[in-house]
This record gives C-alpha cells, sequence and structure tokens, in this order.
C-alpha cells in the first residue's frame, strides 16, 4: 500500500543578504531533535501531548536549544527529523536562524503523523521531491547546485524498533527498497543519503537488514532482496554501494554513537555517500564527525535528551556532520 503524503514547502526571504556558504567547504548537518512539537493541537499529535506539560515556554525553550547547535555547527544545509512541522521551522527561522544566513526550509509530513522531516539551508534548493514508501514515512530529496554540479541530498526516518527489530524490519527494508530506486534515478549526480535509519549497520545479525555491511556473507543476495549495501572503505564502492564514513576507523570520531539505549551505544543516524563523492574530482567527501559536545551531553557523555518537567536538555541524538571540498 502507497503512503499518502503531505507536502509543505516554504521559502523565506525575510533577510535581503546573501548565503554566508564557504567557497572551499559544503557542511550537511544532520540531527534528530527528539519530538520537536509546536504549541498548536491539529489532532496529530502522540496520544500522551498535553499543553499543561509543554506550553510555550517549554517551546521556546527547545527552540532557543536546537537553534544554538545549529548555531555551533554552522553548517550549509540542515536536516532535522522530528519536528512536528513546518511551523516549527519557520519559527526557528524568525526566532534565531535567518539571521545567521538560513533562508529557506520545508518539511514533508504523512496525513495523520505526528512527526515530519524538514530542511533548513542557506541554499536554493533546486528542486525538491518526495518519494512514497510502503507503509512507511516518505523519503524526501533535495537538488542544490554546487559550483556547477548537482548534489542530491536524500532525507529520511526508518520505522524504529520499538515494535521488535524482527518484527519491524521488512518497513526498514521497503525505506531502503524506495531510496535504491531514487539512487538509481540520480545518474551522474552526487548522491548523500542522511537520517535517522533506526538500525546499525556496524551491528552483526543473522537475518536480511536494510542497510547491510559488504564484507559479510549473502550480502549480495539480500542487496538484490531490496538492502543497502555498505563499506567502511572508500575503495569498496561498486555495484550500488555506499561509502559510509562513521565506520571507517581512519577517522577520528568526537563520540561512539548517536543514540544510546539501555547502556549501548548505537549509530543510527548515518550519512551514507556513493562514489560520485570519492572519484577525486569536483565535489568531494572531505570528513565526518559526531557531535556530542558537554553542553548537549549528560555527566556520563551520552546525549543530554529533552526534559519537560526541568525544561532542560536537547535532544536523546546527537547530531552528525558531513563535509564536503570543492576539488579543482
Amino acid at each position: 500500500m502507497v503512503v499518502f503524503f503531505l507536502l509543505i514547502f516554504c521559502l523565506l526571504f525575510s533577510s535581503c543578504q546573501e548565503p554566508q556558504v564557504s567557497e572551499k567547504k559544503l557542511v550537511i548537518t544532520n540531527w534528530n531533535v527528539q519530538n520537536l512539537m509546536d504549541t498548536n493541537v491539529d489532532g496529530s499529535e502522540y496520544q500522551d501531548f498535553s499543553l499543561e506539560e509543554y506550553g510555550e515556554e517549554s517551546y521556546r525553550r527547545r527552540l532557543k536549544n536546537v537553534s544554538d547547535i545549529i548555531d555551533d555547527l554552522n553548517s550549509d544545509i540542515v536536516i532535522l527529523e522530528e519536528i512536528e512541522n513546518s511551523n516549527v521551522l519557520r519559527d526557528l527561522m524568525d526566532l534565531y536562524l535567518s539571521r545567521k544566513g538560513y533562508q529557506y526550509y520545508g518539511a514533508i509530513k504523512e496525513e495523520n503523523s505526528a512527526i515530519a522531516i524538514g530542511f533548513i539551508s542557506k541554499i536554493e534548493p533546486l528542486n525538491i521531491r518526495v518519494h512514497a514508501v510502503e507503509n512507511s514515512r516518505s523519503v524526501l530529496s533535495l537538488d542544490f547546485n554546487i559550483n556547477d554540479e548537482i548534489l542530491r541530498i536524500i532525507a529520511c526516518h526508518a520505522k524504529s524498533q520499538i515494535e521488535g527489530f524482527e518484527e519491524t524490519e521488512y518497513l526498514r527494508i521497503n525505506l531502503t527498497k524506495t531510496l535504491k530506486r531514487v539512487i538509481s534515478e540520480s545518474q551522474n549526480m552526487n548522491v548523500v543519503c542522511v537520517g535517522d535509519f533506526n538500525e546499525d549497520p556496524s551491528i552483526y545479525c543473522d537475518i536480511q537488514t536494510a542497510l547491510y555491511d559488504i564484507d559479510r556473507e549473502n550480502a549480495f543476495y539480500f542487496k538484490n532482496n531490496g538492502s543497502i549495501l555498505v563499506s567502511s572503505s572508500i575503495f569498496c564502492l561498486f555495484e550500488d554501494v555506499l561509502y559510509a564514513p562513521q565506520f571507517d576507523y581512519s577517522i577520528n570520531k568526537s563520540k561512539k554513537g548517536t543514540y544510546v539505549y539501555k547502556d549501548k551505544w548505537y549509530n543510527f543516524d548515518l550519512a551514507l555517500l556513493n562514489n560520485q563523492l570519492v572519484d577525486l574530482y569536483g565535489l568531494e567527501f572531505s570528513d565526518f564527525d559526531i557531535y556530542g559536545p558537554q553542553k548537549i551531553s549528560t555527566s556520563s557523555g551520552i546525549p543530554y535528551a529533552w526534559n519537560s518537567k526541568s525544561l532542560s536538555g536537547v535532544s536523546d541524538h546527537f547530531p552528525i556532520c558531513l563535509t564536503l571540498k570543492y576539488l579543482n
């Protein structure tokens, strides 16, 4: 069954200044901001959502906390999961971020869904598309002209494992089937897939998974049945294999993972790159990191999740940052 979707896209022209984008590099951030809701009750909120516990003060505090981190990162393009709708992005822009050079934003949201995928950007997208996923959240793709090359960012938020890993894995495979189709339509483009994939491909599993390590048994069999193959090496990018810098041991990362469950680290939030970004020509991969400074970490170093009672914390996920560079 195809999921119907509602597209909300807005352009913000509140600033007359041109966006300040580096001539030497481009930084892309992806961040699950943990159910960042507005204060308008429209009926699609989570069942336990209450304005008695989450009012204007909570909302403004959350916006300020999130905008502070986005400002610290100084990224050119930011993808956000678990925002309620485009109103949240508009408020982020109006109150804090338009003065920082961000001029464009938009969000996609399934009908009756509580949360959406959105973006803010200093660079105007050339093209925006929404791709339906069977029984799951839709995928957002954004095209940008970077030094006369097309960069396609494909953003997603996979089904969580809350109802069981094996019981829900087919839904994440439905997602990767759509991602594979969009990637196949992106010939000769620089492609980055980002999002909360709600699974960690570095963890061994004896069943087919949506993301599967190319070095494991049955990799190409699972690829033919919908999985995306990932590699920690730029030298293994063939047969539609995507590079996962998160697992490249030659890259020093600030944190072990992006999410913690029952005291165990997971890399659910990922950036996956096609071979066009490691071909030593034009737009190229430069660096990757997981951003987890003290201000968004607990005393034990894990993500400082939002607490509505104390009005403290930010999110239960750390953001990831991908840096691309320009080669002549």
